[in-house]
């Protein structure tokens, strides 16, 4: 019961910190957040290519669509980041060149990692 409870709990947590991001954060912050999210989990799973790039298939408009913006916006937002030098994507891979400043734009907090129960 305790470990359905903790799964419960924690996927509520993630469904709040995505509601405020859309709901509060501007799209930089909305990017940035999304990148240092799927990189951090990437890299947990061991998607990791020992380069600090992880696999990322997705497309601008899958972040688009994710972050209830418009391609035109994501697409410039992705590009201001990039030039800040802040993470790179390269052959559906992405690299976090900057992973503390990223973090810092989106208001990122890590979180210690605990081990998840299985169910």
């Amino acid at each position: 019961a305790y470990d359905v409870t903790w799964l419960a709990a924690k996927q509520e947590q993630l469904l709040d910190e995505n509601l405020v991001t859309l709901g509060q954060r501007n799209a930089a912050e909305r990017v940035a957040m999304l990148l240092v999210v799927l990189w951090r989990r990437a890299d947990r799973l061991g998607l990791g290519d020992g380069h600090g790039g992880v696999d990322f298939p997705l497309t601008q408009q899958h972040i688009a669509d994710a972050l209830g913006l418009s391609l035109v916006h994501t697409n410039k937002t992705l590009r201001k980041l990039e030039r800040l030098g802040l993470h790179r994507v390269a052959d559906g891979r992405l690299y976090l060149l900057q992973p503390a400043a990223l973090a810092r734009i989106a208001d990122f907090v890590a979180r210690p990692i605990r081990p998840q129960p299985l169910i």
